[in-house]
């Protein structure tokens, strides 16, 4: 029995109509801050003007904390996707280190529980202690003192943040691949790790790219966790324009929120080239 959605002009039209709200809406968000982002005081004075986009007056330059940022998403996006997708693997594709799988599992899971807040609150006062206690052992010097107040922080707080979907996007399409695979090679002597790499990694090489995506993207974007761990040295664009807003300059806050998304979208469509001409479709 063939089952078919029944034909009413009606419905169709209202709900069409009703998507097309939707993105017009979400679209009108991004609208508004571009041409904002041109104007020469939002909103008192319209004047058209390109100082907005002049960021060498504000905290020593765009320039800077710009850099930091686009650094920081790489960084984290990078060491992100091979631990999301190396605990992925771990945990679907072994079948001792019954103890590891169940740790991996546990700390993909309580990201989803921590607002971002919470994680820059729990990294101020755990890494900002030059001592730790441990029990029986007793106080010890906090050899993660040092990650305090540098970009490294920045870093691990991000990758802990997002690990979550990345880890669950991973598995999923690892769930996906026959498990036969990893027998069958191991029957006939081939290594893990040529099947890993020969057959597991090709598989999912689309997944693999839009977990990088995933994490450069929030990582630009990302404020909540951030905003408690940045020094003058390691401010982020998207901290950059929160301070531009506080301060009364919005069409300038405007600007930065315009030059995040455009370097996001310039990322976005460098992926695509890439997967289009290099990655072909899955087989």
């Amino acid at each position: 029995m063939n089952y078919r959605v029944e034909h009413s002009r009606f419905r169709d039209t209202f709900f069409y109509i009703f998507c097309w709200l939707i993105g017009v809406s979400i679209l009108g968000l991004f609208l508004i801050a571009a041409v904002a982002s041109f104007i020469k005081m939002w909103p008192y004075n319209f004047e058209i003007t390109l100082n907005n986009y002049k960021f060498f007056d504000f905290n020593g330059g765009a320039l800077q904390f710009y850099k930091n940022s686009v650094t920081i998403a790489f960084i984290s996006a990078t060491l992100g996707t091979v631990i999301a997708y190396l605990g992925a693997y771990i945990c679907l594709k072994t079948e001792s280190l019954t103890s590891v799988r169940n740790t991996i599992k546990f700390f993909a899971i309580v990201p989803l529980a921590l607002p971002g807040m919470v994680l820059g609150l729990g990294y101020i006062f755990f890494f900002n202690m030059n001592y730790i206690q441990i029990p029986i052992i007793g106080w010890v010097s906090n050899p993660f003192n040092t990650l305090y107040g540098t970009l490294w922080i920045l870093v691990l707080v991000n990758i802990v943040h997002f690990f979550s979907v990345a880890f669950m996007t991973a598995s999923t399409s690892l769930k996906k691949l026959d498990k036969e695979f990893e027998i069958v090679s191991l029957s006939m002597g081939i290594p893990w790790h040529k099947t890993f790499f020969n057959v597991t990694l090709p598989l999912t090489k689309h997944t693999i790219g839009e977990i990088f995506i995933y994490y450069f993207v929030n990582c630009m974007t990302t404020v909540s966790a951030a905003v408690f761990l940045y020094t003058s040295k390691t401010t982020l664009a998207s901290i950059a324009m929160i301070n531009l807003d506080e301060v009364g300059d919005q069409a300038k806050a405007a600007a930065m929120g315009v030059l995040i998304v455009i370097t996001n979208l310039f990322i976005k469509a460098i992926y695509e080239i890439i997967k289009k001409r290099y990655f072909g479709r899955n087989r």
